[in-house]
């Protein structure tokens, strides 16, 4: 009898000749997949039609998948992995994330719900022809209950997440604990986390967000969450991946729609310096200047999400109410057309004092 991971590594494997209706004897006869393009399709019968649309508009597209990673327990998985699509310049790499839950109805372990999510902000640089829906999957039904000890660490962190107690959320990792934010960074170990949500402490609240628990699944030592990040002028969906080791987290991957969170980004920002880009061979530099702190940190924040949208990410700084930022484009080891529009959108975040 196939284990979770067994069945979820399969996903990945069919990828070798891009026969998807290999997968159909995967999922329960009430399975819903939920594609970010196409929608949730309820039932083997619908599933195989969508399937079948795939293996022929994947290849005949130029689109592969590759670079899998599965995590999976006993009745709840996640895997990322990269979708390669044509670009204008080449083929272009699109970061990507599936969520699982599985049953077992006396026939063997199945796959009852997944879900795929991916980076719509990659994606819009490539083409604008769809956007993906990342808001439609939470809603929807999982196909089980069943659920264990990793389920109420989920639970407990939103719980706590919800009544702004950031600080105290670094309780609930590990030592050797890794937490990935999609604009942040990497922070990697308790005491880089410690630091992070303390951060997370003052600015979240200085800026009147809030995040709301979706839905999450989690068995011994795997889990998923799907939450909702609330801003004074509007909502964007997000995800995270979960690993758990003796009742504590081990890995916290955020993702989230980054698309839709930058139209959010509509706030702009007094400094307090005149001065403009300066140019030498070293990049474009300026300096900003905040009234304090909290305002130079939420100000990065806006310019990470800028940076992602143009995949395009700056060298910079941060001493209390200063920013100081360099662009250069480094593969080519000069200043391009990338920097000065980074530059361009950077300078719309901001008036001048």
């Amino acid at each position: 009898m196939s284990t979770a991971e067994q069945i979820i590594k399969q996903f990945g494997a069919v990828e070798d000749d891009q026969r998807y209706t290999r997968l159909i004897g995967l999922f329960t006869d009430d399975a819903i997949y939920y594609d970010p393009f196409m929608g949730a399709q309820v039932g083997t019968d619908a599933i195989r039609a969508f399937m079948e649309h795939m293996e022929k508009v994947v290849p005949a597209a130029g689109v592969r998948f590759d670079e899998w990673e599965v995590c999976a327990g006993t009745t709840t998985a996640w895997a990322r992995w990269t979708m390669y699509i044509k670009g204008a310049g080449g083929e272009v790499g699109i970061n990507g994330q599936s969520i699982y839950r599985l049953r077992d109805d006396g026939d063997g372990l199945k796959v009852c719900f997944v879900a795929d999510y991916l980076d719509s902000n990659a994606y819009a640089q490539v083409t604008l022809d769809r956007v993906p829906d990342m808001v439609a999957p939470a809603k929807l039904p999982k196909g089980t209950r069943e659920q264990g000890s990793a389920h109420a660490l989920i639970t407990k962190f939103w719980q706590m997440q919800d009544t702004r107690q950031y600080a105290q959320l670094a309780t609930l990792f590990t030592e050797d604990a890794v937490f990935t934010d999609q604009t942040s960074g990497d922070f990697i170990g308790k005491p880089a986390i410690t630091e992070f949500l303390n951060r997370m402490d003052t600015e979240m609240t200085a800026r009147g967000i809030t995040f709301s628990l979706d839905d999450c699944a989690g068995d011994e030592s795997i889990g998923w969450s799907q939450w909702t990040c609330h801003l004074p002028n509007g909502s964007f969906p997000g995800w995270t991946l979960h690993k758990v080791r003796d009742g504590k987290f081990t890995l916290d991957s955020d993702y989230f729609d980054v698309a839709a969170a930058a139209k959010l980004r509509t706030k702009k920002y007094t400094v307090s310096c005149t001065k403009m880009w300066s140019k030498d061979e070293g990049g474009l530099h300026r300096d900003f200047e905040f009234k304090d702190f909290i305002a130079a940190w939420d100000f990065m924040n806006q310019v990470a999400q800028l940076a992602e949208l143009h995949d395009h990410h700056p060298d910079w700084s941060n001493s209390y109410n200063t920013v100081n930022i360099t662009l250069i484009s480094h593969d080519k080891k000069q200043v391009t057309d990338r920097d000065y529009r980074l530059a361009e959108a950077i300078d719309k975040l901001v008036d001048h004092g």
